[in-house]
């Protein structure tokens, strides 16, 4: 996956690289300590219809995927959430799995902004 600025900004803030998934290399992962929590994101493809979302849209469609604590970031075509919780209740790779399932499910779908 060729990187996008927001995903050239994500690996410079948290100095990780990202990681392709071997099943779909369209898409890609990061796993980073943020300033407070453990931190996990998604990369989707920049020609996905959900690319350029806000999170908080997507919250208000379906709920989003289902990681730890709901999605709290979003730019351009990354997405992300924490684990800066009192209860986290399940684990990055865990996460990042369900957000390539949905984000894979809404793929091609041209009413996804509607749904």
């Amino acid at each position: 996956m060729k990187k996008t600025e927001a995903m050239i900004e994500r690996e410079e803030c948290l100095h990780e690289k990202w990681r392709e998934y071997d099943e779909d290399p369209r898409y890609a992962f990061l796993i980073g300590k943020g300033p407070f929590s453990l931190v996990a994101y998604i990369a989707i493809p920049p020609d996905h219809p959900m690319t350029d979302m806000d999170y908080y849209d997507i919250l208000n469609i379906d709920g989003g995927p289902r990681v730890n604590g709901g999605l709290t970031f979003s730019n351009g075509n990354v997405f992300g959430w924490d684990y800066g919780h009192l209860h986290n209740w399940s684990t990055p790779s865990a996460d990042i799995a369900e957000a390539l399932r949905y984000f894979k499910e809404k793929e091609g779908r041209k009413d996804v902004r509607k749904e």
